[in-house]
């Protein structure tokens, strides 16, 4: 009897690396984590949020005495966030009409100024123009009278053609926004330069120019 229990005893002082059963549901436990792990999907980067902005003097808008309103920029501010470029204009107060104003906002979508449309206006005062090179122009409101603005494509240096239309909104008593899909834009990153005018619908549905921002020899606004 003392020999069976000393057997007994040794048997079940053995090291657990010398135990099969302890060995396989280790190896079993081992497994179970690693498929448990491969199933665990890696959740995708959030994409980054970009913005820029543009500030302006205000009371500095001119046109023609036969062009009644003349409106005056402010500010204008891009962001790009979900594949959207929201961009959002600001006139100083008072200055102009939510139906026959409309701003003008130029995208320089690869950052080179010589693709793209070439020369723009850089004063209201003067006849002055740089070369910018902008991909597309998105306009509000546009036609005048509406709710809408307009998104038109360049063509080369000295053309373009309108391409679609896109919903304004007002968001703030002074403020008029427009959101574009960045596949519009021929699934752009949304870095770029950008401009903006402002215009005055007059009588015969001609926008008269009354501001741009930035001023002539100022840096355009980026994105980033």
């Amino acid at each position: 009897m003392f020999a069976t229990l000393v057997r007994s005893r040794a048997r079940s002082a053995a090291p657990w690396w010398r135990n099969p059963t302890i060995i396989a549901l280790g190896l079993c436990c081992l497994a179970s984590c690693r498929t448990s792990d491969s199933l665990t999907p890696l959740s995708p980067a959030p994409a980054p949020v970009l913005h820029g902005s543009l500030t302006d003097a205000v009371g500095d808008a001119s046109a023609p005495s036969s062009v009644p309103i003349h409106p005056d920029l402010a500010s204008a501010t891009l962001e790009v966030a979900g594949g959207i470029l929201t961009i959002t204009v600001t006139y100083r107060p008072g200055s102009w009409s939510t139906t026959r104003s409309v701003w003008f906002v130029l995208l320089d979508l690869d950052e080179n100024p010589n693709t793209g449309f070439g020369e723009v206006p850089v004063s209201t005062s003067q006849p002055i123009s740089e070369t910018f090179g902008w991909e597309y122009q998105i306009t509000a409101v546009d036609p005048a009278e509406t709710s809408t603005g307009g998104i038109t494509r360049a063509l080369g240096p000295t053309s373009f053609s309108k391409v679609g239309t896109v919903p304004v909104t007002f968001p703030q008593p002074d403020a008029v926004q427009v959101a574009i899909p960045l596949s519009v834009l021929g699934n752009d990153d949304g870095r770029l330069r950008f401009r903006v005018m402002a215009a005055q619908w007059n009588s015969t549905l001609s926008a008269v120019l009354t501001d741009v921002m930035p001023e002539a020899g100022q840096l355009a606004g980026t994105v980033r």
